[in-house]
């Protein structure tokens, strides 16, 4: 009888370690997952924000009524008009991006087959310290935070959001 006990608790010991080992293993592959589709993220992420950064400053400097560096950049549109449920290719300057409706963007790996990233951004005036203002400057901030995939049951493949922030001025840009 001891020896059957002890033969148990040495086969229930193997057990709980390989468990463990099985367990820190799916931990491993999952991170793996998770970093490989980071760097489908910042690919997109990029694509989309060079699109971006092909629209102008802002409507106002798209027509030439306001120019930079012109004192007064209160003509420039006010924050509480930026955006807001627009399509992604119906956006013609900057600020129109903001909160639009979440973008789905397709990642290739090989042959067609890949992932969907789902896309949402945000744009805010910005000071020359980097603080966000509620008044118009010759600084927009966009953000993009990008998701990837989720396994059947909704659980996502990537541990985090991909944040990405890129700041434009008509200053900087050609």
């Amino acid at each position: 009888m001891q020896q059957t006990l002890m033969a148990f608790l040495a086969v229930m010991l193997v057990m709980l370690f390989s468990l463990n080992h099985q367990q820190a293993r799916l931990q491993s592959n999952k991170e793996v997952v998770s970093s490989e589709l980071e760097i489908g993220a910042s690919a997109v992420a990029s694509e989309v924000l060079h699109f971006i950064g092909t629209k102008p400053f802002d409507a106002r400097t798209a027509d030439g009524s306001v120019t930079p560096p012109f004192p007064d950049v209160n003509l420039l549109t006010s924050a509480e008009h930026f955006g807001h449920g627009r399509l992604f290719d119906a956006c013609e300057d900057i600020d129109d991006f903001n909160e639009i409706d979440p973008l789905t963007q397709f990642f290739e790996i090989r042959d067609g087959d890949g992932f969907d990233f789902t896309i949402n951004i945000t744009v805010r005036y910005i000071d020359s310290s980097g603080n966000e203002t509620s008044s118009p400057t010759w600084i927009k901030e966009v953000t993009l935070f990008v998701s990837g995939p989720a396994t059947a049951d909704g659980e996502p493949l990537m541990n985090n959001p991909y944040v990405v922030k890129r700041r434009f001025s008509p200053e900087w840009m050609s």
